[in-house]
């Protein structure tokens, strides 16, 4: 059995719960359809909305001064299901169902009924994300994916210090496990060279937004942070007029960030690799693209102590707030 459909995962998050209360993740998708946001002037009026992990309809709240016409909500846990129809019965716009998207065909929902589809926190733990999202981007105007983990595509090659793509199939996956669950299941951060391929292929738009500063990329020399910021004149290691001047050989930088592997690899004092808000990276004879908090210890992972001390350090746990927006170009 599929553990999100479990009634531990319903229970330890708190399903049964909170039902008539906002949150400010669902408030900021009713903004976007206000159309003040900032992401595109269009405000959706009188639309039907497809929310897929629904959970027991809490963006309803959210939803509240928002011209809907219908909401249709699906989940893969029953229980949750179960609690969204008792609580939103007297709603004759609203209604709900068990769907596992991994294992039904979204097309039998009739997608082309609805304006804009919700994921929220969902869509990188399908399996088959990208049939789920290339069958939503190419039946529905508009797909907003909440708290979605995306990640640049581009990486340094310290071989000969040149900047590269990483393929846009590249699959970007880790385990983690999910309160209630006995085991780790599967996740993955979309490629930005996928995404880019895909509204090229649906003609779409997409806005991406972040609030935090952990995924930057390799033109952003104010990622990169001195690792004692205990003294007065801590600042960004390329604003040291040293570093400046050794990074101004185009064959520096390899060096410079394989030097800064091998500390990190061998002395837990040091945060992870000083990449630089987590890019990536590829070193000199190997083959494997590498992330800035790949390399740290498992010791060095444990201690709590170690992390609040060293809070920049590069970890793909660090992402927080990551919305990814397609919408037509005619809208």
């Amino acid at each position: 059995m599929n553990e999100w459909a479990t009634k531990e995962v319903f229970e330890s998050h708190g399903y049964h719960k909170n039902l008539e209360e906002s949150c400010k993740h669902h408030d900021e998708f009713a903004f976007f359809l206000s159309g003040e946001s900032g992401f595109g002037n269009r405000k959706y009026e009188n639309v039907s909305i497809l929310d897929i992990g629904c959970c027991n309809g809490r963006v309803l709240n959210s939803l509240s001064n928002n011209s809907i016409r219908k909401y249709h909500g699906i989940d893969i846990n029953p229980h949750a299901i179960q609690v969204a129809k008792e609580h939103w019965k007297h709603r004759d716009d609203v209604s709900f169902d068990v769907f596992d998207p991994d294992e039904q065909d979204l097309r039998s929902l009739n997608l082309e009924q609805f304006d804009v589809v919700y994921l929220d926190s969902t869509i990188t733990f399908f399996q088959n994300y990208k049939e789920i999202l290339e069958t939503l981007l190419e039946s529905v105007d508009t797909v907003f994916c909440n708290r979605t983990l995306w990640m640049t595509n581009i990486y340094l090659d310290c071989e000969d210090s040149r900047l590269k793509e990483l393929p846009a199939d590249m699959v970007f996956e880790f385990e983690t496990r999910w309160n209630g669950m006995r085991e780790e299941c599967k996740r993955v951060f979309l490629n930005e060279g996928y995404i880019e391929e895909l509204t090229y292929k649906y003609d779409k738009l997409c806005y991406k937004f972040r609030e935090d500063i952990y995924d930057g990329n390799w033109y952003d020399f104010y990622s990169f942070r001195n690792n004692d910021t205990t003294k007065d004149d801590a600042i960004p290691i390329l604003e040291h007029p040293l570093i400046q001047q050794q990074l101004r050989d185009d064959k520096t930088m390899g060096a410079f960030i394989t030097r800064q592997f091998e500390m990190a690899r061998y002395d837990n004092t040091t945060a992870g690799v000083d990449t630089g808000r987590g890019v990536w990276f590829k070193l000199p004879g190997s083959n494997e693209i590498l992330h800035g908090g790949d390399v740290l210890t498992d010791d060095t992972e444990k201690a709590e102590d170690f992390r609040e001390d060293h809070d920049q350090y590069c970890s793909l746990n660090k992402t927080k707030n990551r919305k990814l927006i397609f919408v037509s170009h005619s809208s």
